[in-house]
């Protein structure tokens, strides 16, 4: 065989490698399984699996098994992972716009944050861009509310409280302080163990997450204020994502923007059926006192 055809055989193999070659996104979360973030997230992948043809697929390890946010980011520096669902807070440091949501006693209600997110979401994904992540959207947990296990109706009785916050949320910790609060910052994988066995006592979170993360047969009373705005990010490692043709970078973007989409619409209803349950439950539901 003459130099030009092996030349040829070579093209035409390295070709046929390129178009069957497979790229697997490994993404991890701290999310219990069968939530409707990774039921969302799941379907798309399938959606993206069959239209790619099998060249891009998504592979998701839910319930905190691949560590905590802060973990995953690092597997994701490593290689190990190409994507988390992880909250704001580990990016204080590198993109601390992309917590420009969750500032404490700012909002109270969807219709602010709805106003306030048509304008600034893009804000937040080009953020996380600059420091080398690719942003499908922001996975909304919504409004967190105060659960403790005992009454939290005044700044004193939460003083005498073990308040948990996440651990790395710079932001809580700032402005419990500044109420004379102090914190005790665990990551949210220790939290129920930290309810059970009383080295926290009080948490804030979203009725719905309260409920995934079994954290809500743990308290005895609801504080009836949204404290603040609580969303995650669906991110994947720029580099890996920069190696998908155009075709199949469009095809992940349209997949995975549509289930941000669905996941944040079907979390607010979650949350409103989530609220009456753990009334049911026997949680008491606190007003504030002056």
């Amino acid at each position: 065989m003459t130099i030009s055809r092996l030349a040829v055989v070579a093209i035409v193999l390295a070709s046929a490698t390129c178009a069957c070659a497979e790229t697997v996104f490994k993404v991890a979360t701290i999310a219990p399984d069968n939530t409707t973030w990774l039921n969302e997230l799941r379907a798309a992948g399938k959606s993206v699996a069959q239209e790619t043809e099998g060249r891009v697929k998504f592979k998701y390890y839910p319930g905190g098994v691949m560590g905590d946010d802060q973990a995953v980011i690092r597997k994701m520096r490593a290689g190990q992972l190409q994507g988390g669902i992880v909250l704001t807070s580990v990016f204080a440091k590198r993109a601390p716009a992309v917590q420009v949501f969750t500032l404490p006693l700012h909002f109270e209600n969807y219709e602010e944050i709805d106003l306030v997110r048509s304008a600034m979401d893009q804000m937040v994904i080009e953020e996380l861009e600059e420091v080398g992540y690719i942003c499908f959207g922001l996975s909304e947990i919504g409004f967190a509310y105060a659960m403790s296990t005992a009454p939290i109706q005044t700044v004193e009785q939460i003083r005498k409280r073990k308040f948990w916050i996440p651990k790395g949320d710079q932001g809580s910790q700032n402005f419990l302080a500044s109420f004379g609060i102090t914190p005790k910052p665990l990551s949210p994988i220790d939290v129920l163990t930290g309810l059970q066995t009383g080295l926290i006592d009080t948490v804030a979170s979203s009725p719905s997450a309260a409920i995934a993360m079994q954290w809500h047969g743990q308290v005895d009373y609801l504080l009836d204020v949204p404290l603040l705005y609580l969303y995650g990010v669906f991110v994947v490692n720029k580099r890996q994502f920069d190696r998908l043709s155009p075709e199949d970078q469009e095809i992940v973007r349209n997949h995975m923007g549509h289930a941000a989409a669905n996941a944040g619409t079907t979390t607010r209803s979650d949350n409103t059926a989530s609220l009456a349950v753990i009334e049911s439950r026997g949680v008491k539901v606190l007003t504030p006192s002056e």
